[in-house]
């Protein structure tokens, strides 16, 4: 890439679902901002500048890949915030194989996240079983045969990587695409 162009799609590698699942993985769950930070903290050590959009493109494209799985947890630090509030965080989803884009070794100095997150696996799995029979819900009734066969295939990750029985989502899925 010369110095008078624009870095491509190609040279954000650090972008892909894999690699944002990857800067995941490494924490174990982090909030959408985080995960926004590292990914401009990582266009910054290639002398880059992001636009926060594509950033934010880019975390919608790997929950829509189910790379990685947004959960809602309840609220608990801090003793005058609602202990009702939902936050969201990110998971690393069942069909992610997390890969450490170049640079991210430093980012949980840089960015000063505790590495010690933890996150309920259970939670985990019920988000993306919710979340896999919605999307299949809606791309049948869309007539989404691309999404459905798309689906289908998430079906098969979910059953191995969560241990949810995703049997009577995929007869569905066939049914649609019949």
């Amino acid at each position: 890439m010369s110095n008078d162009s624009a870095p491509t799609d190609a040279d954000r590698a650090f972008l892909e679902p894999d690699a944002l699942a990857g800067v995941v993985d490494m924490f174990t769950v982090l909030g959408r901002e985080e995960l926004a930070d590292a990914a401009a903290e990582l266009a910054f050590k290639r002398g880059e500048s992001i636009d926060r959009d594509a950033v934010e493109r880019a975390i919608d494209d790997a929950i829509s890949e189910f790379a990685l799985v947004s959960v809602e947890r309840e609220q608990t630090n801090g003793a005058d915030q609602d202990p009702h509030r939902r936050l969201s965080r990110l998971a690393v989803g069942p069909t992610a194989f997390p890969r450490l884009p170049d640079g991210a070794a430093d980012l949980p100095h840089i960015l000063e996240i505790d590495g010690n997150r933890a996150i309920d696996r259970e939670a985990v799995a019920t988000a993306v079983e919710e979340r896999l029979r919605r999307d299949a819900a809606r791309a049948a009734a869309d007539g989404d045969d691309d999404r459905l066969e798309t689906l289908l295939d998430v079906c098969f990750d979910v059953d191995v990587w969560a241990g949810v029985d995703t049997d009577d989502v995929r007869a569905d899925i066939e049914r649609a695409l019949e």
